[in-house]
């Protein structure tokens, strides 16, 4: 009851749905990480560490010292919104990539855009809500990402198998349209 209490009160319910689908094409792509590395960039094991410990390294470095510095100049709305057009381009490459050098240089720009996105939304999220229910959006924020990933490994292996690597991309790119028509049409 009170977590559907919570997902009613204003622009809650909304975040929550934005959160959702932007997660979606990314929690994909991380579960079917080390079969594209394999199949597409025919990656050895060791190389593939590599390439996760690069992603790491960015993720980090964005989220140590890019989001302070992206959220000091601009609003949410704003970095919400060029994110989500970032990730449509991001998501578009991919389904084109066809070389390593190609697909760590769109790491750049698809880390950055998804680290701003995932913490704006989560501030967000945690601004609107009353202050003793903080824990419970939270929980129900990491709810949202362990539904994505547990489901993840099952869709992503159908749409590789059906429709092949560059489906991941362009999955991506259909739900960050939907994203930032959310944005247009949400008042957030």
């Amino acid at each position: 009851k009170k977590i559907l209490g919570l997902l009613t009160l204003p622009r809650v319910g909304s975040l929550m749905l934005i959160k959702t689908v932007c997660g979606v094409p990314i929690g994909i792509l991380q579960s079917m990480f080390s079969v594209i590395a394999m199949e597409q960039f025919n990656l050895a094991p060791d190389q593939n560490g590599m390439l996760m410990s690069y992603i790491g390294a960015l993720s980090m470095l964005m989220q140590g010292v890019g989001i302070s510095a992206f959220t000091s100049r601009f609003s949410d709305t704003t970095l919400l919104k060029s994110s989500a057009m970032s990730l449509v381009l991001c998501y578009y490459l991919l389904s084109l990539l066809s070389t390593m050098t190609d697909f760590l240089l769109l790491q750049i720009p698809l880390v950055c855009s998804l680290s701003l996105i995932n913490s704006i939304l989560q501030s967000s999220v945690t601004k609107v809500v009353p202050a003793s229910s903080t824990g419970t959006m939270l929980g129900l924020n990491m709810a949202v990402h362990s539904v994505i990933r547990t489901l993840s490994p099952s869709v992503g292996a159908l749409i590789m198998s059906t429709y092949g690597y560059s489906s991941i991309g362009y999955l991506g790119v259909v739900c960050n349209i939907v994203v930032l028509a959310m944005l247009k049409f949400f008042s957030l």
